[in-house]
């Protein structure tokens, strides 16, 4: 899934839009690979799963991409992350646009 109408990769199943773009991504697992590299890419893979939920892969949509703003939990270990629920938190992906999603920190 490229975001460009008519391109594919020979090796992927996959086809059709939106692509997605988790901006910040390179930073979260920069910096989440000095803690625990395996919870980071989880909770990754776990963003990618939402926004997809959020974003179904549609042929018509093969050249749009949607951008899913992770800023908020850039900078922050994954430790850190999950803690935030001792103290009464919760993150959480929520749908903006139709063309953008955001990570957002939640009070329970």
């Amino acid at each position: 899934l490229t975001g460009v109408r008519g391109q594919e990769f020979s090796r992927s199943p996959y086809f059709g839009g939106p692509s997605l773009l988790l901006y910040y991504s390179p930073a979260f697992i920069r910096l989440g690979a000095q803690e625990n590299m395996l919870l980071t890419l989880i909770m990754l893979a776990e963003i990618y799963r939402v926004a997809r939920s959020f974003f179904p892969r549609f042929d018509k949509h093969q050249d749009r991409h949607v951008t899913v703003y992770i800023d908020q939990i850039k900078g922050s270990l994954p430790q850190k992350i999950l803690n935030q629920y001792v103290q009464g938190q919760y993150w959480l992906l929520a749908k903006s646009t139709e063309q953008d999603a955001v990570v957002e920190l939640h009070s329970l």
